[in-house]
């Protein structure tokens, strides 16, 4: 490859001259193909950092059971609803990265927690059936861990799904019934808790900083003699096998 077709330089990081190198070949794309063919994953998301621009000043979300017009654009766009899921499995990896980029940037510590509103029709909003996919940088939770002696992230992510996961989940619904009134009488044989995984989940991939939590419900105490009686009705009904999980269900949760 001669110099002249050699792809310039570059460094994956935010920089004024980094921009401007990037610009210059984006100006006249068909000229640089080695840089094009290289960097194809990066230029290609780029289009969602296009289409979201500013998106965090207009704040739309499902007043009184409404979708917003985005929600209307994406599905009318976007008949495929594997596609649909891949579109949004980029759109969580784009935000997890911007955070994590600016806090690489800054030295600073972003904490994200994003919650989906959809649950299979008939699901009840119960925290138990909630998941959240959650960004926090692995080195502030190192630090905290050897200064205070714990590890507060599962906490904070399961007091947010316990507040603001089920009004998510209403207003989801209330949106969905008012557009598609058959999903409200439609009862989905997936609606079961979902696993029930107690701290800090594995991150997704290893050596990442991305998460995935399962909202867990807050038990009931139980007295002794109430624990006892349970305990002898399990045994004389046989003992309790729990609830299926398809793994396939879960696979769209996998980043």
């Amino acid at each position: 490859m001669s110099a002249a077709s050699a792809a310039p330089p570059f460094e994956p990081y935010v920089s004024c001259s980094n921009i401007m190198k990037i610009r210059a070949v984006l100006n006249d794309l068909r000229r640089n193909r080695p840089f094009g063919d290289e960097h194809r994953a990066r230029i290609l998301a780029s289009d969602l950092a296009f289409l979201s621009h500013d998106a965090s000043l207009q704040d739309i979300g499902m007043p009184n059971g409404v979708f917003s017009p985005a929600f209307h654009a994406f599905h009318n766009g976007t008949p495929d609803s594997e596609i649909r899921d891949i579109l949004k499995l980029k759109m969580r990896r784009a935000m997890f990265d911007q955070a994590a980029m600016l806090d690489q940037t800054t030295g600073g510590t972003s904490f994200i927690v994003h919650i989906p509103g959809a649950l299979p029709p008939g699901t009840p909003a119960n925290v138990e059936h909630l998941r959240a996919f959650v960004y926090v940088p692995r080195s502030v939770i190192q630090e905290t861990e050897a200064r205070e002696g714990g590890n507060p992230v599962p906490e904070l992510v399961q007091t947010v799904l316990r507040e603001l996961g089920p009004p998510t989940a209403n207003l989801f619904d209330r949106a969905r019934r008012r557009y598609w009134p058959s999903a409200s009488t439609r009862t989905d044989p997936r609606s079961k808790p979902l696993p029930c995984i107690v701290g800090m989940p594995i991150p997704i991939p290893e050596g990442s900083s991305r998460y995935l939590f399962y909202g867990i419900k807050d038990e009931p105490s139980v007295t002794p003699s109430a624990y006892f009686a349970l305990h002898s009705d399990t045994q004389a009904h046989g003992e309790d096998e729990g609830h299926d999980t398809d793994v396939s269900t879960l696979g769209s949760d996998l980043d």
